[in-house]
């Protein structure tokens, strides 16, 4: 089990992404992070941040994850992976069941994990 939010939702519903965001606000310091650029096919989104006072910058390039892409990416090491909510429908925790010995293609094909069954009453 991993704790897990969906920071996608997070950027583009509740924020909205290509906002300015004050990072710091201080006396002799002000960083904005603003939103650069992203790369669909790498999966980061690159971010400048500028100290308006002393005109410093720096960009990064972030990975920003949902919670699917996560259980996803995780439903490949395991055999069964669930989300549980704890705040909300995009907060809580990943669950994994049962440790892949072997990765075997086909799996990916015939199964599913149970976080896409409809029936969210029972858990794996």
């Amino acid at each position: 089990m991993y704790d897990e939010g969906d920071r996608v939702y997070n950027m583009f519903i509740i924020r909205g992404f290509r906002e300015i965001i004050p990072q710091v606000v201080e006396e002799n310091r002000v960083v904005l992070d603003i939103f650069a650029d992203s790369n669909s096919r790498t999966g980061d989104v690159k971010k400048l941040y500028v100290d308006l006072i002393t005109r410093e910058r720096a960009t990064i390039n972030l990975y920003y994850w949902n919670i699917a892409s996560s259980a996803a990416f995780t439903w490949i090491f395991f055999e069964d992976v669930d989300f549980m909510s704890i705040r909300s429908s995009c907060v809580g925790a990943v669950l994994v069941y049962r440790p892949r010995r072997v990765i075997k293609p086909g799996d990916f094909i015939v199964k599913n994990p149970a976080i896409v069954h409809l029936d969210k009453g029972s858990v794996a």
